[in-house]
Order: C-alpha cells, then sequence, then structure tokens
C-alpha cells in the first residue's frame, strides 16, 4: 500500500453518524466536490444502488480542497441525501475552517465502492490508488469493488501493482471510444 497516509477529515455530524453502529459503504469515485453535472450523476447512481440493493449506508468520500465555505458540506448533505461525508486529503492538513476535524479513530467500513470516471490516467491515478489504498488501512475495507472504470493504458502497470496489493472482489471497465 502507499507509504505514506493519507487525513480522513469529517464534522460534527459525520462524527456523530460514525460513532453509531451501522453496515456502510465508503464511495470513492468521479465525484469529489467539485461541480461536474455527470460525476454527480455518477455518485447518485451509486447511492441509489446501494440502497436499494446492497443495504448499507453509503458514505461519500470527497477531497477538502473542493471545499468553497464551511456550509458547502450541509449543502452536500442535501443534495446527495446522505448523512455521512468524509474528506480525504494526502497530506495532513487543518479543516476547522471548513468546520471539519481529523477522525483519529474510525470504525470499521468493511465495504469500498469505487465508482465510475475515466480518472484512472497520468493525471489523477495515483491520487485515486493511494486514497484507495488509505481507504484499506484506515477503515479496514475487507470488501472492495471497481464499477465503470476507463482506464488510460498507461496507467495499466500502475492499476496492475495496486491490484497486487489491494485485490478487488470485482471490477468492472468500459472501453474509450476512439
Amino acid at each position: 500500500m502507499s507509504s505514506q497516509p493519507g487525513a480522513w477529515l469529517g464534522d460534527e455530524v459525520t462524527h456523530a453518524a460514525l460513532a453509531r453502529p451501522a453496515r456502510r459503504v465508503l464511495l470513492i469515485g468521479s465525484y469529489g466536490g467539485y461541480s461536474n453535472f455527470g460525476d454527480v450523476l455518477q455518485l447518485k447512481g451509486a447511492i441509489r444502488w446501494h440502497r436499494e440493493h446492497s443495504r448499507l449506508e453509503p458514505v461519500i468520500v470527497a477531497d477538502p480542497d473542493a471545499l468553497p465555505d464551511g456550509e458547502f458540506v450541509a449543502a452536500m448533505r442535501r443534495w446527495f441525501g446522505v448523512e455521512q461525508i468524509v474528506f480525504w486529503s494526502p497530506r495532513a492538513l487543518d479543516g476547522r475552517g471548513a468546520g471539519l476535524k481529523w477522525i483519529s479513530r474510525p470504525p470499521q467500513i468493511a465495504h469500498l465502492h469505487v465508482y465510475g470516471g475515466g480518472f484512472l490516467n497520468r493525471r489523477w491515478g495515483a491520487r485515486m490508488v493511494h486514497a484507495i489504498e488509505d481507504a484499506h488501512r484506515f477503515w479496514g475495507v475487507g470488501h472492495y469493488v471497481l464499477s465503470g472504470q476507463q482506464v488510460d493504458p498507461a496507467f495499466v502497470p500502475e492499476l496492475r501493482a495496486h491490484f497486487a496489493r489491494c485485490r478487488p472482489n470485482l471490477t468492472g471497465g468500459r472501453a474509450a471510444l476512439r
């Protein structure tokens, strides 16, 4: 796994929710908090699928750099209809300006779903793999699936190395049109 642990943060609502026992699924994917309509739809689809089929409580993983202000987390909660939103950064940071504090004693979240997108590439791939591997370590992930992934051929060697470290239970991809 990646050698440097990242920082996991949440607001008061998320901290309180994580303190309650629940069966959860971490959702890491194309939506990181930046307003891109296609990414929003992919996340909404993943949330809906889990509510209807897995009965796992969705926990959105987003990027703290996407937060414009302290009100944005509450807005995300309304938009997606979820209670738990955690933020991952590859570096330690102070999230107090956005109402976030470090998660120091995480509950085990055994399920991770990496949903849709074309982010497994030279530009974003290493950061995404770092987040995925850090989620395994930090949350104790044991069941790992990927869906809707489009992989840049240049990123395949890094993805193979990642799969050797964190073997998915299921992978699903899509072909890029040329």
